[in-house]
């Protein structure tokens, strides 16, 4: 009889540790269900629809993008090598000239050493603010906040026809935001092939429909990152592709997490300085 009430109290006390085990492991289980389906939703990665974001996409992605802070690249011509470098978030950027260093903040530039021509005038550099960045940065750069992205229809151009897209910007949104741009996509792959831009700084509004073209030649891949490797600028006559104007190489391209320290863009002794107006 006392085997059997301890054989009893054995297995009361079994079912006992259990009944409190059972919810813990639920509880767990079910924790644990949660943190999967948290971090499914992480890497879910959007599908993209319109045709500009299906060009983002090709190209590597807005959100790798996003993801860094740095970046560096030699701009290399006919009139020598320039090596930008720019912070991705507040888009400040260092050029380093063959004979000249020019940076651009968020609230002015300047100029070291200081260029004046023969009767002592000084040339506004403002207008090479991101200039050659932007180009290289297509299509990234026309998904900032304030651009408008419109699916045109589609055009043919020497014999191939391509998928487009017109690029506006909100009022007030840079320097000149009469500007337009019109993404010309391979009409499988979505990649960048040539754009029409116009100019607009200094000009005003009637500019805006006055295009130029420039046709990317080459591309490479950074850090899982499609971008120009060569580009040619032509004049854009007749919607035709015209004469070639300027054409750039770019190499050493670099892209980091890590911001650049503010310090690398601050004005050193002698440099000429001016803020924006």
């Amino acid at each position: 009889m006392k085997y059997l009430t301890s054989k009893l109290l054995l297995i009361a006390f079994t079912l006992f540790v259990f009944a409190c085990e059972a919810p813990k492991k639920a509880e767990k289980e079910a924790k644990a269900e949660m943190e999967a389906k948290k971090e499914a939703i992480k890497k879910e990665v959007k599908v993209p629809t319109t045709l500009f974001e299906k060009s983002v996409a090709f190209h590597g992605g807005l959100e790798t993008w996003n993801s860094f802070g740095t970046l560096k690249f030699d701009r290399v011509s006919a009139q020598g090598t320039s090596t930008h470098t720019l912070d991705l978030k507040n888009r400040n950027e260092l050029i380093k000239n063959p004979e000249s260093t020019l940076t651009f903040t968020e609230t002015g530039y300047w100029n070291n050493p200081d260029q004046v021509n023969e009767k002592g005038e000084r040339q506004n550099p403002r207008f090479f603010r991101n200039l050659w960045f932007y180009f290289f940065g297509l299509p990234f750069v026309t998904a900032d906040p304030g651009a408008n992205q419109e699916t045109m229809e589609d055009a043919t151009l020497d014999g191939k026809t391509y998928n487009r897209v017109k690029i506006t910007f909100g009022e007030n949104v840079g320097d000149a935001p009469d500007d337009q741009y019109i993404l010309w996509l391979d009409p499988t792959t979505k990649q960048l092939e040539l754009i029409n831009y116009s100019v607009t700084y200094g000009k005003g509004k009637e500019a805006s429909e006055k295009y130029n073209v420039i046709v990317f030649n080459e591309w490479q891949t950074v850090n899982g990152l499609k971008v120009p490797k060569a580009f040619k600028g032509h004049a854009w006559e007749d919607n035709k592709i015209g004469d070639v104007r300027y054409e750039f190489e770019f190499s050493n391209v670099s892209f980091s997490t890590e911001r650049p320290d503010p310090s690398f863009f601050s004005t050193p002794e002698g440099a000429y300085y001016e803020d924006y107006k």
